[in-house]
């Protein structure tokens, strides 16, 4: 196969995955803020900033996956702004299809990084390029975080009534690749992992394997007002439940 995949944020942990499985299918172009030294097996890396997306060449480039976003305060502008010149230089290329990652729920979640996806998505939306935009559920390694800063204190005060549904990385990996070779279907798809987890049970997990003893305070999901009502919906889960990745407690023993 000719058809050339451009990749923003090649690099990052999930691009990397990408990078691993796209590459055995065709020849790519990886832009990220580190450039890398090495261009082979049909791989050529570019130096990419969101700031100012358009100094990249998209000739012969047929589909982009957008994995790039900002950390910055001033992420609003860089991510949304970055991201319609990229469109903009795609519409001018010709791209065939857009591939962008987001979050589950980032359309009912009020947060800023939220409403910057969501934003994004909308870009993506009215650009005239065909698309696919894949939601996931959140990643562990994030997931686990999320657990650590409720665990940090003496005493973890835990909102037990809040729902996640963590997943691999590398699930989400093998999903884009998936539709990066498939045709655009200019629409939302949604991909979780294999359980919904409870947050108070989810953190007992985690101290019990790592063995950790600390008393625990169960906090009331209504003191947490508007924003715990949110979270005990299941804006954070989606029926489309991928049965390949790990669970929780097995993805702990990794």
């Amino acid at each position: 196969m000719d058809r050339k995949v451009l990749i923003t944020g090649a690099n990052g942990t999930l691009g990397q995955q990408l990078v691993q499985l796209l590459g055995k299918e065709l020849p790519l172009i990886l832009c990220a803020r580190r450039q890398e030294d090495n261009t082979a097996n049909g791989m050529e890396w570019r130096r990419f900033d969101l700031e100012n997306p358009t100094t990249i060449s998209m000739d012969g480039v047929k589909t982009i996956v957008h994995l790039a976003s900002s950390i910055e305060k001033k992420s609003f502008k860089i991510d949304v702004e970055g991201t319609k010149d990229l469109l903009a230089q795609a519409l001018r290329n010709k791209v065939e299809h857009f591939v962008f990652i987001s979050i589950v729920g980032v359309d009912s979640f009020s947060t800023r990084y939220f409403r910057i996806k969501n934003q994004v998505e909308h870009e993506i939306q009215q650009s005239g390029i065909p698309y696919t935009i894949l939601r996931s559920t959140q990643f562990f390694p994030f997931f686990e975080q999320e657990i650590i800063k409720y665990l940090r204190f003496p005493i973890a005060f835990l909102p037990s009534g809040i729902l996640y549904q963590p997943i691999e990385i590398s699930v989400v990996a093998k999903k884009l690749a998936k539709i990066s070779l498939a045709e655009p279907v200019n629409g939302i798809v949604e991909i979780g992992g294999p359980e919904v987890l409870n947050l108070g049970e989810a953190a007992r997990v985690f101290m019990e394997y790592k063995s950790l003893s600390k008393p625990i305070v169960n906090v009331p999901i209504s003191l947490l007002g508007k924003l715990g009502r949110t979270l005990q919906s299941g804006v954070l889960t989606t029926n489309e439940r991928n049965q390949d990745g790990l669970k929780w407690s097995e993805w702990l023993k990794k």
